[in-house]
């Protein structure tokens, strides 16, 4: 039951929970959130777990492999560091933020179906736009 669920809800739990929590409770979540979801990456399955039909499409949700997995991972190490940093100094908004941003990213990388997918498309344009550019304004025709 607990592989239909996608790893990064427990972290979009854990940055609903950081608001409400004090003290050594917010603490546990902050530090024990991202190891939590950690483990849960590594227990998606390779290939498609489930598909859910909207309209006239199969989506996706979740889907492991081991690039997808060594992304998801990197993602929950870095809200895990983050978190051991920022947990003493930081507003509970901040680590809110901080926490639900790490999800989205740890559950796109589970997500994604490939490399022609809007996000990574437009990132990838842009990149290509910006390369082609040969040769940078002189300061004499700058104004």
């Amino acid at each position: 039951m607990f592989e239909l669920i996608p790893p990064a809800i427990y972290m979009i739990l854990a940055a609903a929970l950081i608001g409400p929590a004090r003290g050594h409770v917010r603490n546990a979540i902050v530090l024990g959130a991202p190891l939590l979801t950690l483990w849960f990456i590594w227990q998606v399955p390779d290939g498609v777990v489930y598909d859910v039909a909207f309209l006239d499409y199969r989506i996706e949700p979740l889907e492991g492999s081991s690039v997808r997995r060594l992304f998801a991972t990197i993602f929950a190490l870095m809200a895990f560091v983050g978190g051991l940093f920022a947990f003493r100094q930081a507003k509970w908004y901040e680590l809110a933020a901080a926490y639900a941003y790490g999800a989205a990213a740890s559950s796109y990388h589970l997500a994604c179906r490939n490399a022609n997918s809007p996000p990574t498309k437009a990132m990838s344009a842009k990149i290509v736009a910006n390369s082609r550019r040969t040769e940078l304004p002189s300061s004499g025709s700058m104004r």
